[in-house]
């Protein structure tokens, strides 16, 4: 689930109703007074477009109910790649023609995950769709990071629909983000182990842009 400031939630299709309840809940149990949201729903593939130039895309994960991740781009304008090199009065000639001068240009800027094994990462190369492939090059990637040590195997990892370090590290070949956030541990795990864990097991290259989240782990 990603929420979207002011009052938006972007949910996978058919849970809406389900997220609603949920963060209804969460309000009362909070003393929060109720607040005005919108529950939008988006499938793999489709787009939503946000204001100030953003929007954000969907793609598949595996997790043990249907499962997807976001990517969120900037949008910005760029001059076209065949006038480079012209000058300024012919670039404004030609928009003075009605001719549009710029290109729209998006930037990858933040992937979220949500729960998923790394299975998600294991399709092959003509089933991989530019959402996800973009989702590995974002500036940063937010990605669930449950199991981190022999007390639950890979396997049992993915049967419960959740990441083990020895599968991200297996995959660390793909990640070309520029930092990742580490969310979702286990609760079985203090912040301790958590960071033993990711300076023992973590290749260094992979380790220099991982950053684990901890609020609220002792």
């Amino acid at each position: 689930m990603l929420t979207l400031p002011p009052s938006k939630v972007l949910v996978p299709k058919g849970f809406s109703a389900g997220v609603r309840k949920f963060v209804d809940a969460a309000q009362e149990l909070q003393g929060s007074p109720p607040i005005d949201y919108e529950v939008l729903e988006i499938e793999v593939g489709q787009e939503y477009q946000l204001p100030s130039g953003y929007v954000c895309r969907s793609f598949p994960t595996t997790h043990s109910i249907p499962s997807q991740g976001y990517v969120l781009y900037s949008q910005r304008r760029k001059l076209r790649a065949d006038l480079v090199g012209k000058s300024q009065e012919e670039i404004r000639q030609l928009r003075l023609a009605g001719e549009e001068v710029t290109d729209t240009v998006e930037v990858p800027e933040i992937a979220f995950t949500g729960d998923t094994t790394a299975a998600f990462l294991e399709q092959e190369p003509s089933e991989v769709g530019p959402v996800l492939a973009d989702a590995l090059r974002a500036k940063v990637l937010i990605m669930e990071m449950t199991f981190l040590c022999d007390d639950v195997t890979v396997d049992e990892a993915r049967e419960k629909g959740h990441m083990h370090i020895a599968d991200f590290v297996a995959h660390a070949h793909m990640f070309q983000n520029e930092a990742i956030v580490l969310i979702h541990f286990s609760p079985r795990y203090k912040r301790t182990d958590i960071v033993e864990a990711l300076n023992t097991m973590l290749p260094p290259a992979l380790k220099a842009k991982c950053v684990p989240l901890l609020n609220g782990i002792e």
